[in-house]
């Protein structure tokens, strides 16, 4: 497969390349193509392709939808761990409050007496006769209740605002993380096309260079530009399988499995 070069009047050592695409072959093979040509061509076709790599990746924005970030962040904030922990802690405070509030009875006893006559005993002297209720009450832990009831209460806010606050911080990391994500999905497609320009390019200047027709020096370079475009691809890949599993982390399922 030859490669084309889509470049309007774009002059090479004399040499017009008319504004139509021209196989690299043919340029080639001009016989007033020196081996400075062959630098300026890999120079141009390399920077042709940066260029139409670079204008593919402008802006993420079209790729950020924020019903999606906030049906990921509802997802996270009713499955992550941390937060049914913090539910959990919510209700026990619930329970130890209205568990505080009945307690006030233990403060109180009631009790009862029945005399049938008038009559004063040893053993169980009475003036009175008939049905008599009294009750007894301690002061001072009727007043203690009252506070321990009071920080019940308080620890029941501090709960509250815990969880609001770790809400707000979920969202920011879950929009923050997913953002990340699409980063890398960018980065490794504009990656993966530079592998591919590269790798077109080393198999037009292999092709001259088995002919003789292209230096050593060159050719080296050439390779070694694509063994680095490769390398950078691998890690762009890594980098994405990272995020991805960084946005998982918090939503506890797949990200495909979020629609």
């Amino acid at each position: 497969m030859d490669l084309m070069v889509d470049k309007s009047q774009i002059y090479v050592n004399n040499l017009f390349i008319c504004n139509c695409q021209v196989p690299f072959s043919s340029i080639m093979s001009q016989p007033h193509c020196s081996f400075v040509t062959v630098k300026l061509m890999i120079i141009m076709l390399l920077s042709l392709g940066i260029g139409r790599t670079a204008s593919a990746q402008t802006s993420i924005m079209p790729d950020i939808s924020p019903t999606y970030i906030s049906k990921l962040v509802t997802y996270a904030q009713e499955n992550y761990p941390k937060v049914k922990a913090l539910d959990h802690k919510l209700k026990a405070t619930h329970m130890a409050v209205n568990k505080s509030k009945l307690a006030w009875f233990d403060l109180v006893s009631f009790n009862y007496l029945y005399s049938p006559t008038n009559s004063i005993t040893l053993v169980s002297p009475s003036l009175f006769n008939g049905y008599q209720i009294g009750f007894n009450a301690n002061v001072g832990n009727l007043l203690g209740k009252v506070g321990s009831t009071k920080i019940l209460k308080e620890e029941l806010h501090i709960v509250e605002e815990d969880i609001a606050e770790y809400n707000l911080r979920l969202k920011a990391e879950v929009t923050q993380r997913y953002i990340n994500y699409v980063v890398r999905q960018a980065v490794l497609s504009s990656k993966s096309k530079t592998a591919v320009e590269t790798e077109s390019l080393v198999k037009q200047v292999q092709y001259k260079f088995e002919k003789s027709e292209e230096t050593l020096e060159n050719y080296s370079r050439i390779i070694n530009n694509y063994y680095a475009a490769i390398q950078s691809k691998l890690e762009a890949e890594g980098e994405l399988l990272k995020a991805k599993s960084a946005i998982e982390e918090l939503l506890g399922t797949p990200l495909e499995s979020i629609k």
